[in-house]
């Protein structure tokens, strides 16, 4: 029976559609500041860090293979991990695109194309950016 491949998705918190993207090297999250989760909004030139399944198969998903939207802009992952002790977790960098829009639900998607040459959409969910403080 041939197996169908898994569809990327980024975590969310909960039933929203806030997605687990966090800063890199904290695990504060890139939404909107508020009292119950450690947050602030991200911007441009920021690295993050989305959080997600689907990807690929461990050890074989590579840069090259992944395209992710922020905002309307295209940007390049910077790397992708695999998350030690969680099976079928990523890690993927990014850093936010200097010309992207500003708010609190700024969508962000991944497309994963794998080695048969097909190319997979994640679900997509949001972020806070605001411009860079002077």
């Amino acid at each position: 029976m041939p197996m169908a491949n898994d569809s990327p998705r980024i975590f969310a918190l909960g039933d929203s559609k806030q997605g687990v993207v966090s800063f890199s090297n904290t695990s504060e999250l890139a939404m909107a500041r508020n009292s119950e989760i450690p947050a602030h909004p991200a911007q441009p030139g920021d690295q993050i860090v989305l959080w997600g399944t689907g990807f690929g198969p461990a050890g074989q998903v590579n840069t090259a293979q992944l395209a992710v939207k922020v905002g309307s802009v295209d940007v390049n992952a910077d790397a992708v991990q695999a998350v030690p002790g969680h099976a079928g977790v990523y890690a993927v960098q990014v850093r936010v695109p200097v010309s992207t829009t500003f708010g609190d639900n700024v969508p962000v998607q991944v497309q994963v194309t794998g080695v048969d040459g097909k190319t997979l959409s994640s679900n997509t969910v949001t972020i806070a950016i605001e411009p860079a403080l002077q």
